[in-house]
């Protein structure tokens, strides 16, 4: 059953000792904590994306928590307009019928701020340094927050911990993964003999007992996976590993589409693969459950070569 959430009772939750700029910051964090973003606006008829796109939205019912754009920026200015915060929808990109949005704030002393919550959905669920949230503007026009000023301000609210952010961690879990005797400490099975085997995939089952992916949407958890391997691993170790998206047409034919995260990492003649579903832990799979996901109607383009065995 999809989750809905009536996110007006958000309010009732919000701190009483906040400016309007920490309220709005509050805010932008709790629905990031709730929303997914919704794939399917990619594979659905243009009719039924713009009934989701266009939908009226009442923010004292329950809504889907997995969503797209217009909606939840809709929803984060109904909430804003509550506590006193004037805002309009902005158009960010593209020349479509659809287009994607965000949302400009103006606070009570004349400033101007940008935010695009639904690109830092997976930063928020994560707890790392959000992007879009008073960073950028498209054309400059509007006025930017430093990041210690957000710092602050996310310290206050609590989104950090102990005035820290994921990212400060995962950095540390990097510096501490270039260092072999951490290596040989954390990870010995990834040695024989003294002479490292399985270096990458070890580090990634050790990164997955670490950092939970529950109830992280298929978009949101990919983003982070990419994030990760991108700030853990050593280039010549992220040349043994491949993301791939994976999908499966759903029954309703104007639902769209069912989507898997599939990493693999292929290393010494062998491939580890780890499938992440919708809401859902990574998982790993032998090679013989990999096969039977395809032959129950999950497709890629590249099945070949992700079940290709080297030689």
């Amino acid at each position: 059953m999809e989750e809905k959430t009536n996110f007006s009772k958000l309010l009732e939750k919000m701190p009483q000792d906040l400016t309007k700029l920490e309220a709005a910051r509050w805010l932008y964090i709790e629905l990031g904590k709730r929303f997914r973003y919704n794939m399917n606006v990619f594979y659905i008829s243009e009719e039924k994306l713009g009934e989701i796109y266009n939908e009226d939205i009442n923010i004292d019912e329950d809504i889907l928590n997995e969503n797209i754009c217009k909606p939840i920026n809709i929803i984060y200015l109904e909430l804003l307009k509550r506590i006193g915060v004037d805002g309009e929808l902005k158009t960010l990109s593209g020349q479509y019928k659809y287009n994607h949005v965000g949302a400009v704030l103006t606070l009570v002393d004349g400033l101007q701020i940008y935010t695009d919550l639904t690109v830092d959905l997976y930063c928020i669920q994560k707890s790392l340094r959000t992007n879009n949230f008073g960073y950028s503007s498209p054309e400059g026009e509007y006025d930017i927050l430093s990041r210690r000023e957000l710092k602050k301000i996310d310290d206050k609210i609590g989104y950090t911990f102990k005035g820290l952010y994921m990212n400060d961690f995962i950095d540390l879990v990097a510096k501490e993964m270039q260092n072999d005797d951490t290596i040989r400490k954390y990870l010995l099975r990834s040695f024989k003999n003294g002479e490292p085997t399985n270096i990458v995939s070890d580090k990634f089952e050790f990164l997955l007992k670490q950092i939970p992916f529950e109830q992280m949407g298929y978009v949101e958890a990919r983003n982070f996976l990419i994030y990760l391997i991108q700030t853990i691993f050593k280039p010549e170790e992220k040349s043994h590993i491949e993301q791939y998206d994976l999908y499966r047409e759903k029954e309703d034919p104007n639902a769209g589409r069912d989507f898997l995260n599939c990493i693999i990492i292929d290393e010494n003649n062998e491939k580890q693969y780890y499938i992440q579903s919708n809401g859902k832990e990574i998982r790993k799979l032998d090679r013989e459950k990999m096969e039977k996901l395809f032959e129950s109607g999950w497709r890629n383009k590249n099945k070949n070569l992700i079940m290709q065995e080297e030689r």
